[in-house]
């Protein structure tokens, strides 16, 4: 005997009616394919968990959040239900091919990873991994889950250090050094850092990054001081050629400023680090004036004013790497950065001018083109405020070398009105500049 089957009401869609003539083993048959029918047209979804509740699994892209793995799902296109029948859904393009893992893997070798990534993740395991695959995961996933832009803006503060020694000024009794030119240290000078990164996708970006630090002044006065029949203590120590004597007081001063503006290529290798390279030009400028007073049987007889100036300008291609150093996807995280490179020093200049306030004053001037080295490091932690904005801090550090600097002139040349002026540059000396940054960073 024929029975009518019907049913009414599928979950995803309304099935108007099944009638038809059947066995019993063919209504089983056809009850099994409705299931299949009404599990097909129904969207994926996925459990949160702790809540027991589900949201629905669609790809989009990828923005940073708070909490998690530090990104979350926006503008999400739904997958379409004829994509589901075809079968399950391949592998994540930004994990690369994931082999089968036992849940009681521990043979040590394999990578633990997440949407996250370190350098002490990659050397150590990865804090709060989920998954275990053998290779490193790739590190282009489509959708790109960076931002377009990137600013950064911090307050760079630095100080000079290691400066070398030089005398300047001896005590004419003993030859001690009275005044030495490492005795001008200059305070903290401080000025704005930019940065633009500019993410053409998730592997390659572009960045332009300036700042302008004019200041590093420096002073120090010794004496007066006097013999015993009041005439001043002090001479020169071979300063361009001058050697006067009854010298009793010196007032020294100093200045420095440095520019940069560099912009870079970067590419991201193994997800923890993003090679830099790109161009790089530096201007290192100093001065040194110093002001003496010469007294003779207890009278000031005279004075001496020495000024010597000095300017580069390097222009060459940098090298380094930006490192993940510390990131468990929370809201700390610490990058470290290295640069440096060989670079052509354009017309590297030194000017001297000496003025004793009796006949007119002398000025001579020489410059070379140079081969001078420049290296910066530093490292900066950065600490999410939102999912756009962070607070930055870190150290900096800066190394020039094969530059003009005004201490090492001083041997080279000759202002002396009683001689022949001449004047050659010594594009020899180094500088190390060091201090610290903070700031915030933007992203959108």
């Amino acid at each position: 005997m024929d029975t009518s089957l019907s049913v009414r009401g599928a979950t995803a869609g309304t099935i108007t009616g099944i009638r038809h003539t059947q066995t019993k083993i063919e209504r089983v048959a056809t009850l099994v394919a409705i299931a299949i029918a009404t599990a097909s047209v129904v969207p994926a979804f996925a459990s949160e968990p702790g809540t027991g509740t589900s949201t629905p699994a669609a790809p989009g892209r990828f923005e940073p959040v708070l909490e998690g793995e530090g990104y979350e799902i926006v503008d999400a296109t739904p997958s379409t239900p004829a994509a589901r029948r075809e079968g399950p859904a391949p592998p994540r393009s930004d994990i690369g091919d994931e082999p089968a893992a036992s849940e009681d893997a521990s043979d040590g070798l394999s990578w633990f990873v997440d949407d996250e990534f370190s350098l002490t993740g990659w050397l150590f395991g990865h804090h709060g991994a989920t998954k275990v695959v053998a290779d490193m995961p790739a590190i282009c996933p489509d959708p790109c889950d960076c931002p377009t832009w990137i600013g950064q803006i911090d307050a760079l503060m630095l100080w000079m250090g290691n400066i070398p020694s030089r005398p300047l000024y001896l005590d004419s009794l003993t030859g001690a050094t009275a005044l030495d030119a490492n005795q001008l240290a200059p305070p903290l000078s401080a000025a704005p850092r930019y940065a633009v990164i500019y993410n053409r996708d998730q592997c390659r970006s572009i960045e332009v990054n300036y700042f302008s630090i004019w200041g590093f002044d420096a002073q120090r006065q010794v004496g007066p001081f006097l013999d015993d029949v009041g005439n001043g203590a002090l001479e020169m120590n071979e300063l361009a050629g001058l050697n006067f004597n009854n010298i009793a007081a010196v007032r020294a001063e100093s200045s420095a400023h440095i520019q940069s503006l560099e912009v870079n290529l970067r590419k991201v290798e193994w997800e923890w680090i993003r090679w830099i390279t790109g161009f790089r030009w530096v201007e290192w400028g100093q001065d040194m004036q110093l002001l003496d007073a010469v007294v003779e049987d207890g009278v000031v007889s005279g004075g001496d004013l020495l000024d010597v100036a000095t300017l580069n300008n390097l222009y060459g291609w940098q090298w380094g790497a930006d490192a993940m150093l510390w990131n468990n996807g929370g809201r700390v995280r610490v990058n470290g950065i290295g640069k440096a490179g060989v670079y052509y020093n354009h017309q590297a200049l030194q000017r001297t001018s000496y003025d004793n306030f009796i006949d007119p004053p002398t000025v001579v001037a020489a410059d070379k083109d140079t081969v001078s080295f420049f290296g910066e490091a530093g490292v900066t932690a950065s600490v999410a405020i939102t999912n756009w904005l962070s607070w930055r801090a870190g150290y900096t550090l800066f190394w020039i070398n094969g530059v003009a600097t005004p201490a090492n002139q001083l041997a080279n040349t000759v202002v002396d009105p009683a001689q022949v002026p001449r004047a050659t540059i010594s594009p020899y000396g180094g500088v190390f500049l060091h201090g610290v940054n903070t700031g915030l960073e933007a992203r959108w």
